[in-house]
Formats: structure tokens, sequence, C-alpha cells
């Protein structure tokens, strides 16, 4: 692991950056450590569409790593698709997402709140900002992911939502790319109820270090 897990409120604006170590070695994985920040953020109270909801993007232990099929990431959250009693779930999606994310210094990302209007996050090793997404909204997925790599970059990666996320309906997905998506849980409906369009990544310098790298 980088040992940072970014922390966003979408309703106040606010980031902040908890330590990994709060979660490992007691719970390993993107799923491991997701479950544990859901299980500590949420209560029996909390629905799909509560705020408090949280919305977690999560990594494993080798992904930014060489070792092969390790840089899938992990969405987990309280799922719109166990309507009408909602559920906590988990789904994953490969790509360069993952490993972007640490590159950039972050295991996972944390997402809690709502935002008033349509935003997006972009995250690199030096800075995080919640931005003006209006532009955004109401385009597919594949036209948001190009029209953020014009702005950003074609290095960055980027996870976003279409119609059917902004829309709440309860199977949306998630995209990332053109071949990659969190099908599970409908958590493309979570984004689009707490208006975030999409997270941006831009890879930076910060390296995997691994325990035995000639093992």
């Amino acid at each position: 692991y980088v040992g940072n897990i970014l922390r966003v409120d979408l309703s106040t604006g606010r980031t902040s950056v908890l330590e990994t170590a709060r979660y490992v070695p007691d719970y390993i994985g993107g799923i491991g450590i997701g479950y544990k920040i859901l299980w500590d953020e949420t209560n029996e109270n909390t629905t799909e569409w509560s705020p408090e909801n949280t919305l977690i993007f999560a990594t494993g232990p080798c992904s930014g790593t060489p070792t092969p099929t390790a840089s899938r990431a992990e969405v987990l959250g309280i799922a719109p698709q166990g309507y009408p009693v909602p559920w906590a779930a988990v789904s994953g999606f490969g790509g360069d997402f993952g490993p972007k994310l640490k590159w950039a210094g972050y295991d996972a990302v944390v997402i809690t709140g709502k935002a008033a209007k349509p935003k997006y996050l972009y995250v690199d090793e030096n800075d995080v900002q919640i931005l003006d997404g209006e532009f955004l909204w109401g385009t597919t997925s594949f036209t948001a992911q190009d029209a953020l790599a014009r702005k950003h970059g074609d290095e960055v990666a980027v996870v976003c939502i279409g119609p059917a996320g902004e829309n709440k309906v309860r199977w949306a997905t998630i995209q990332s790319r053109s071949e990659n998506a969190a099908g599970q849980g409908g958590f493309g409906a979570v984004m689009g109820d707490k208006n975030l369009k999409a997270i941006v990544v831009k890879p930076g310098t910060v390296k995997v270090k691994v325990a035995h790298p000639e093992t």
C-alpha cells in the first residue's frame, strides 16, 4: 500500500486524508478495507439515497505493481439494485484506474455527502479538487471521458456515469474507458444521487513498495 486514503465530503466540499494503517493488516484488499469503512460510516437506517451512504473506490495490495491481473479496483456502498431492501454490495472493474490511483498516492477514495450541483473530482499527487461538472451533465460516459481527457491529458484515468446514473436508474453502471465497468449493485445511481459525474486521476511518481521484490 502507499499509505493514504482520500476522503471527500461533497456536502461541505472538504477533503482529508486517512492513514491506510488504520485498516491494514486487519483488513486486506480493496474489499476488506471497503467493507470496514462502510461498516464504520453507515448504520441500519442508511439507505441507498442517504447522504451518509459512503461510496468507496478501493484498490488491493498488488495494484500498481507488475503482478499480473492484480490491478483491479472495487466499488462499495449501499446498493440501489437491492430494491426494495437496500443492501451493502461490492462491484469490481479492471483497467487503469486502480494502478493510477496508487501512483497518485492513494489506496482508496471515500466519498460521502451530496453536492448541490453536478461536480467531478480531480486527483493528482499534489492536489485534490472538486470541480464544476455542469458541462458534462447529460453526456454519455464515453463523451464525458473524452472531454476530461482533452482537459486534463490523455494519461488520466477516469471513472464516470452516463444519463442512467444521473437519473438514478437502479442498475446503472460506473464506466472506465470503453471496456471496463462496475456493473453490479447500481453504483452509477449512487454517483448520480450525489451529483458526482466522474473521478479523474492523474498518475504521479508514487511507487508501490514490494516487500520481497526478487520473489
